[in-house]
């Protein structure tokens, strides 16, 4: 029997069990202070009002962008009393952003991260890359790439509340 004891507290060990915390604390989010297409600038903890904040990092070469782009504009439209969306381009020139969001009838709000700081402070590693923040200014959920299931699961997060 004490054996036995001792083996599973050394696979317990061994699996990290006995280390996990009881609660992790949540990550907080790094204020944004960007600029919008009217050159205004958009400071984040002075423009959340919802319970929700969703920043979608993106480019006009990205392809996947423009995808999941369709997909936030109509959970924006489900879900308008909860979320608010954030487009962040992380292109160099301003005139293309203008371009690509007239010829893709881009509704939402959208900042330009000219010198991708605000990209390398959220260690964007791939577009599109989304956060949704909630009041605390804490990241509750992340997701790096486009994934089909992205917008589903951002839905059923803001639907069940905080």
């Amino acid at each position: 029997m004490k054996k036995l004891k001792k083996r599973i507290f050394i696979l317990l060990l061994m699996s990290g069990l006995l280390f996990l915390p009881l609660s992790v604390p949540a990550e907080k989010a790094f204020n944004v202070m960007l600029y919008n297409m009217d050159n205004k600038m958009v400071n984040l903890k002075k423009v959340i009002k919802k319970e929700y904040t969703i920043l979608s990092f993106g480019a006009t070469y990205c392809k996947p962008c423009k995808k999941e782009i369709k997909e936030l504009i109509n959970l924006e439209k489900e879900l308008n009393q909860k979320v608010d969306i954030y487009l962040i381009f992380v292109d160099k020139s301003k005139t293309k952003i203008e371009e690509y969001l007239k010829d893709n009838e881009i509704t939402l709000t959208v900042l330009h991260d000219l010198y991708q700081m605000t990209m390398k402070r959220y260690s964007v590693k791939a577009l599109p890359s989304i956060f949704l923040i909630n009041k605390k200014m804490e990241i509750i959920y992340k997701i790096k790439g486009y994934h089909p299931k992205t917008i589903e699961k951002l839905k059923k997060i803001i639907e069940s509340g905080p």
